[in-house]
């Protein structure tokens, strides 16, 4: 069916590309529309290397931006001696989700982790704000809410004469999307809030994580790659309100181990389904945990493959799965303190999700994928020297939930090493000094002119 589906989104593209016409005003009006509807970001989840792809659609999206907007783009700023580095980071969501919040640190430290001056924008083009709005807003020496689309977001950051523009989360906003086929500033940047390429030929460099890269990262991404340090960003510290949801709170059984897997369901290819049940042979009282993300129809669906897969090992779903609605953030770190183990998803890993796991003293399972996308775990296991934990393939990833499932010394001393080295995960000002002195470098050959490779240090 993957196969099936991804085959017709390539014919069905390259159709779209051959079919669409750009010739009169109402038709590249109509192609512009037509864009703004979605991304085929879902791909991604199928765990193959969409490069081309990415490239294929990004740049079709491209055309029709530049035909619509022909002379929208940036000029040379005529800089002054001593003048700061203009650098400005947008996204269609600076509220409470994922890029955000791993982003934050870069725009709240970058001026301080810098011997070069910068004037930082943000740019927030969403309608809704939050309490996370409200961060960027402090943090940022400017700060534009712009609600109103496109062509105001294109305007104002043209108006703003940036020397670098940092876009959180190329891929999953169309908004975004069709701002980053235009070249708004002189040096344009991705990031791995978003774990893909762009595609675009107007993202000049991918800001990455040193750990989290294969060897042959570069391979992945039509943009440069630059690896900043370690994570390469600078998440805070989660802070563990006081609990007040148990297990009896979630429907989990008291004499069950506890394995959360709370992904978005989209990341659980079928071809893995048979590790739920494989584990739960060897240890009977396991109670697997999901969430319905992101609603209730696909996780009726995912629900139906679990009963199949579990039913072909001779076990029962409704015994050893539960998947809970979506929950608030505080019942969710709630639902972690009440967990045993944290098993990843294989091909697309978890990211915060993680981060807030080990904050509880969680226990985390991961085997590393191919790509960016499937190595999030990897890095912060890595981070906190923690290498047990990670598996080299998908028997040994079985063997240690296993092993932690059935044996719970083993698992309380892990815990307690987690507890004591995740301190080393969090406010990680060195790769904000990274990332400062990669964009002070950037701009320079950019001035000067050079096209040489740059590595962030």
């Amino acid at each position: 069916e993957l196969h099936r589906f991804r085959s017709r989104f390539v014919e069905h593209l390259d159709r779209l590309i051959e079919e669409t016409p750009l010739d009169t005003q109402e038709q590249r009006r109509l192609a512009f529309l037509g864009s703004s509807w979605g991304t085929p970001h879902y791909l991604q989840y199928q765990g193959c290397d969409d490069l081309e792809l990415q490239k294929k659609y990004a740049q079709f999206v491209q055309r029709i931006v530049k035909s619509c907007y022909p002379n929208w783009h940036s000029l040379p700023r005529q800089a002054r001696p001593g003048d700061p580095i203009r650098v400005g980071f947008v996204s269609a969501s600076m509220r409470a989700c994922s890029y955000s919040r791993l982003s934050l640190g870069w725009v709240k430290y970058l001026k301080a982790s810098s011997q070069w001056p910068f004037l930082v924008f943000a740019y927030h083009l969403d309608p809704r704000t939050d309490f996370m709005t409200e961060q960027y807003r402090q943090y940022a020496d400017v700060f534009r809410h712009i609600p109103t689309g496109f062509e105001d977001a294109a305007c104002q950051i043209l108006q703003d004469q940036l020397d670098v523009l940092v876009y959180l989360e190329i891929g999953l906003s169309p908004l975004i999307l069709q701002l980053a086929s235009l070249r708004l500033a002189p040096v344009q940047c991705s990031t791995w809030a978003h774990p893909v390429t762009s595609g675009l030929s107007t993202i000049d460099y991918f800001l990455s994580s040193d750990l989290m890269e294969p060897e042959d990262g570069q391979a992945h991404y039509s943009e440069t790659l630059v690896r900043l340090p370690r994570l390469g960003t600078c998440f805070e510290k989660p802070i563990l309100p006081r609990q007040r949801r148990y297990r009896q709170d979630f429907g989990l059984r008291q004499d069950a181990v506890v394995y959360l897997t709370c992904q978005y369901l989209g990341k659980y290819l079928p071809q893995y389904d048979y590790l739920f049940p494989a584990i739960a042979q060897q240890v009977p009282s396991a109670q697997f945990v999901f969430l319905a993300l992101p609603n209730a129809a696909i996780a009726q669906h995912f629900w139906q493959r679990l009963s199949r897969t579990f039913s072909a090992y001779g076990l029962s779903a409704e015994d050893h799965c539960l998947i809970l609605p979506q929950l608030d953030h505080q019942d969710y770190l709630d639902l972690n303190r009440c967990a045993d183990i944290m098993l990843d998803s294989y091909g697309w890993s978890g990211g915060i999700t993680t981060l807030e796991a080990v904050a509880a003293g969680l226990p985390v399972v991961t085997c590393p994928g191919r790509f960016l996308r499937g190595r999030h775990t990897y890095a912060i296991l890595k981070r906190m020297g923690l290498d047990l934990l990670i598996a080299q393939d998908l028997q040994r990833y079985e063997e240690l939930a296993v092993q932690l499932g059935t044996d719970p010394q083993f698992r309380q001393q892990i815990s307690q090493q987690i507890q004591q080295r995740r301190d080393l995960l969090f406010e990680d000002r060195d790769c904000v000094a990274a990332l400062a002195h990669f964009l002070h470098q950037a701009v320079s050959q950019k001035l000067a002119c050079h096209t040489l490779p740059i590595e962030a240090s």
